[in-house]
């Protein structure tokens, strides 16, 4: 049987194979990282202005507060609110559902990666940038 995709959908599989693979990797007994810069890389192609608009969010947060965790958290919670601006503001960018489904699932992804990043912001010990 053949089956046609369209770019979205074959993007989207890419997507979560780059970045479940990053984030549980096999050959890391299913540990890895928090799947921020993988996920990054796959936006890119995607949804190039939500990436644009995510970098503008985390660069903002890391200036004010200095904690890259933070910046990382605040941009991943932008992603699906960026996407569904662009929709509104700007028609020749539209991103389809589902993509801004798989943003949304991307950011909440991220945000869970940084459970102990969190803790360490509730407890103040999260190290700031800059700091040894």
């Amino acid at each position: 049987a053949r089956y046609d995709l369209s770019s979205d959908a074959c993007g989207i599989l890419a997507a979560i194979g780059t970045v479940g693979g990053h984030v549980c990797s096999p050959y890391l007994k299913f540990k890895g990282g928090k799947g921020v810069a993988t996920s990054a890389g796959a936006i890119l192609a995607l949804a190039p202005y939500s990436l644009l608009a995510g970098l503008a969010v985390w660069l903002v947060l890391a200036l004010i507060w200095r904690y890259v965790s933070l910046a990382s958290i605040g941009a991943a919670a932008g992603l699906p609110v960026s996407a569904i601006i662009i929709n509104q503001c700007f028609p020749g960018h539209k991103l389809g559902t589902p993509v801004i489904f798989l943003l949304a699932f991307l950011g909440a992804l991220a945000i869970f990666r940084h459970k102990a990043n969190i803790q360490r912001l509730i407890q103040g010990t999260e190290p700031k940038i800059g700091q040894n």
